[in-house]
């Protein structure tokens, strides 16, 4: 499956990300006009984020889960963070909220 990159342009002073508010908000601004949902969409944090809450990836992918659901939505959507520590804290999140 094809990949599409999407970085994330976040704000330099956030270290910590949280709330579903938020994260619906960084999705509809950021992400929702490229997100194609016949390839795997790689959403790339910037590398001052060294915690992202789970309020937030829930936030995020509230509206793609609408269009594919909660069983398919890590075959479009793919988070990467520079820093190991938050890609095991996302995946480790997503594994328990699912």
């Amino acid at each position: 499956m094809p990949q599409k990159p999407i970085k994330l342009e976040l704000n330099k002073t956030l270290t910590k990300i949280a709330g579903f508010k938020y994260g619906k908000d960084i999705y509809e601004k950021q992400a929702n006009d490229y997100i194609l949902f016949d390839c795997e969409n790689v959403i790339e944090f910037p590398s001052h984020v060294d915690f992202v809450a789970p309020s937030f990836i829930q936030g995020f992918i509230a509206e793609p889960m609408r269009e594919v659901g909660s069983t398919n939505i890590l075959e479009i959507i793919r988070f990467h963070s520079p820093r190991p520590e938050v890609m095991t804290q996302i995946y480790d999140d997503l594994r328990m909220a699912m």
